[in-house]
């Protein structure tokens, strides 16, 4: 039910970023390909018009399902990723309210459920779960990792639950874009900030201070970047100095493309040096003894040179373009902890080609030494065949000048 497609929604934005940042982020020529270029797929419309048509969402998350796209990382790893239209006119709250319900991985009671209208007629609907005809008459909801599971892998032929590949976390990451009829008070934006950001509901009180792990970036008097480990929002509203369709361009393309793209590249990279971490641990785990680690060397080998092949070819901070740009990404990558993920896989990696060496040494000086062990026996022998031979050649010599018949040394014992 997935097709290739180039990433949904390019803008001309993204032709201001650096080459090789086209290239990872799926956008460039292709030619010259990196092991981190991205690929996008797209669901079938099957796909989406059995979620959007046939179930909805409550009525607190008043956003329609608009595609559904499959954003495929590194080591084969990806994002579902679930394009939301918040609509018309809508306050920030009720944005903030609806991003943590909707956001949230195992709740059954956020995601979605039976709207009320007539089903997918059957031909238009993929077989759906055992579980899922329950929801679809409104009893409870479905949670959002089964969702995904879902679109990726869909349901047997017997209608049984599919099995389990995504992520269970506490919150999906997040990628929200708002545009303000009005601004608001400094401690209120501040506040519905730190919650959207952190996909928190309403009652959750702000701290009066930004957490050393969120970063804010103020690009404009009238807009602002917000972000988090549970996700990236960008906040916008009109003012008397600006210019107010390039507010609202900035919110409903540029952020929703280039920075979007920047976020999701940040959360490859995230996930990519993750499962390289693991590899590396579960490899490491497997070596009990020299034996079992000359056993390991190819795999442990290969292992290094995957390492050295992704953390080498990663792009730098600046992607070019917009001084907002190379902010947002930093911002991004240090709250993803890419650096430290990546300082700490190198520091395995050397440990790693250490632990190869040293097995490879091992077995170089075992060589050796059985090599110094049977010359030393061949020369042992070899010592006692010549004082043998030695022995004989002075009896036949003796014997030789006496004249003595030599058939007589066959009767000597």
């Amino acid at each position: 039910f997935w097709r290739q497609k180039s990433p949904p929604g390019r803008d001309q934005s993204i032709d201001e970023l650096a080459r090789p940042f086209r290239e990872v982020l799926g956008f460039g020529s292709g030619k010259t390909p990196s092991p981190w270029s991205a690929r996008w797929l797209r669901a079938d419309e099957t796909v989406r018009t059995t979620l959007a048509d046939g179930l909805s969402l409550p009525d607190a998350v008043p956003c329609r399902l608009a595609a559904v796209d499959v954003f495929l990382f590194p080591l084969d790893t990806g994002a579902v990723v679930l394009r939301f239209d918040w609509g018309g006119a809508i306050d920030l709250p009720a944005v903030v309210a609806g991003v943590h319900r909707l956001v949230r991985v195992r709740d059954e009671q956020s995601w979605l459920r039976y709207a009320g209208r007539a089903p997918v007629p059957p031909e238009q609907r993929l077989r759906m779960p055992k579980s899922w005809p329950g929801a679809l008459e409104g009893e409870g909801g479905i949670p959002l990792a089964e969702i995904a599971d879902w679109c990726l892998v869909g349901a047997g032929e017997d209608g049984k639950e599919p099995r389990p590949r995504i992520l269970v976390e506490r919150y999906a990451p997040h990628h929200t874009s708002v545009y303000l009829k009005a601004p608001l008070e400094d401690v209120e934006l501040h506040a519905q900030l730190w919650r959207l950001r952190r996909a928190y509901d309403l009652h959750y009180p702000a701290p009066p201070d930004a957490s050393s792990l969120d970063r804010v970036l103020w690009l404009r008097r009238n807009r602002v970047l917000s972000v988090a480990r549970e996700g990236t929002a960008g906040v916008a509203w009109p003012d008397a100095a600006a210019n107010e369709n390039s507010d609202r361009y900035w919110v409903v393309r540029r952020f929703q493309n280039v920075y979007r793209s920047l976020a999701l590249h940040a959360l490859a990279e995230h996930v990519t040096l993750d499962e390289l971490a693991m590899r590396v641990s579960r490899t490491a785990t497997q070596v009990t003894d020299t034996r079992e680690l000359a056993r390991l060397r190819p795999k442990l080998e290969e292992l290094a040179t995957s390492v050295a092949r992704y953390t080498l070819s990663m792009v730098g901070e600046d992607p070019g373009g917009l001084t907002d740009y190379a902010l947002f990404f930093r911002a991004v990558r240090q709250v993803r902890a890419v650096p430290e993920n990546l300082a700490e896989l190198r520091e395995e990696l050397h440990e790693v080609r250490a632990l190869v060496q040293s097995a490879h040494d091992d077995q170089l000086a075992k060589r050796a030494e059985a090599n110094a062990e049977r010359d030393s026996r061949f020369q042992e022998r070899l010592s006692r065949a010549g004082i043998a031979l030695g022995a004989i050649a002075a009896l036949t010599g003796i014997f030789g000048m006496n004249g003595i018949d030599l058939s007589l040394l066959a009767g000597v014992t």
